[in-house]
């Protein structure tokens, strides 16, 4: 058998006949260039019906591999930290547990409308998170912190704070604040739904709230 080498020297319209010519043998038949666009019925012993959808164009997701495979990343907004927040602030009374949030109509426990633009194709979102805590200088050893954590939809696994906030006012002339940020990329089903916990504790005279923004999705 010949082995055909290709230089950097070889003429390009040779080298192009001879590489169409290799792939013209008995078996590499019609997968010369100029007839790849009428491969229509198999790819590698595969069915192209079991590589595309129906539309001929979109490739199918995978069916094999790590399940917690994603691939691109849509953008929702043109900045971080923008768009309709999820927030948590001061006093509230759900705080210390887990929570539900999903889309308009998932019959989860908070609705956050910004995850209807999010397809139930998609397989994990991205989530921009805010924390701030503030001690006021009205009394030595005020003091406030907030902090939370993140998992997919009934999930049992137990993970850590993704961040927190503390301040503490220790007799200075001013208010000791803390804000601090991260971004979250968790993992989702078709119902777009995810749990949070969050948890805080306070001196009359402090401050602190959490902010969420969706930042995009993966497919």
């Amino acid at each position: 058998m010949s082995v055909r080498v290709l230089t950097l020297t070889d003429d390009p319209e040779q080298a192009l006949q001879d590489l169409n010519a290799a792939f013209d043998g008995t078996t590499q038949t019609d997968l010369k260039a100029a007839s790849a666009t009428n491969v229509t019925t198999n790819i590698n012993s595969h069915a192209i019906t079991d590589i595309f959808e129906s539309d001929g164009v979109t490739v199918k997701l995978a069916t094999t591999g790590p399940s917690s495979c994603i691939g691109f990343l849509y953008l929702l907004t043109d900045a971080p930290y923008v768009g309709t927040s999820l927030v948590r602030s001061q006093g509230a009374s759900d705080d210390g547990t887990w929570i539900t949030v999903g889309p308009t109509d998932s019959g989860a426990t908070v609705i956050w409308t910004a995850l209807d633009s999010v397809p139930t194709s998609a397989r994990a979102i991205l989530i921009n998170v805010l924390a701030y805590a503030i001690a006021y200088p009205t009394a030595s050893g005020n003091f406030a912190y907030i902090r939370v954590r993140f998992k997919k939809y009934d999930s049992s696994v137990d993970p850590d704070y993704a961040l927190e906030a503390n301040a503490c006012y220790a007799g200075s002339a001013v208010s000791h604040t803390d804000k601090v940020s991260t971004n979250v990329t968790l993992s989702i089903d078709s119902s777009r739904k995810f749990q949070f916990y969050w948890a805080e504790n306070y001196t009359t005279d402090s401050s602190d709230y959490l902010r969420m923004y969706l930042q995009g999705y993966y497919i």
